[in-house]
């Protein structure tokens, strides 16, 4: 699943457009597949943008709402 989601960092091309497929899986309730996105961006990200940067900071915030949409679903409330 990792190399699916690197293809599909790399034939997405842009942080903006991860963004918009991440929020796409979170808003077919895809958590897994959002967290998993999520999580490989992030490091790709981190590597070229920086800790600090917004890209950075688009896929963090698109990784807490899978966290959280994951507790949910498996009725664990925050």
């Amino acid at each position: 699943m990792v190399w699916l989601s690197l293809a599909l960092i790399f034939s997405l091309g842009t942080p903006a457009a991860v963004d918009r497929k991440a929020s796409s899986y979170l808003q077919q309730e895809r958590f897994q597949d959002a967290d998993k996105l999520c999580r490989t961006a992030l490091a790709l990200f981190e590597t070229a943008y920086g800790p600090d940067s917004l890209e950075t900071a688009l896929i963090l915030n698109d990784l807490t709402l899978a966290y959280r949409g994951e507790g949910f679903r498996r009725g664990i409330r925050n």
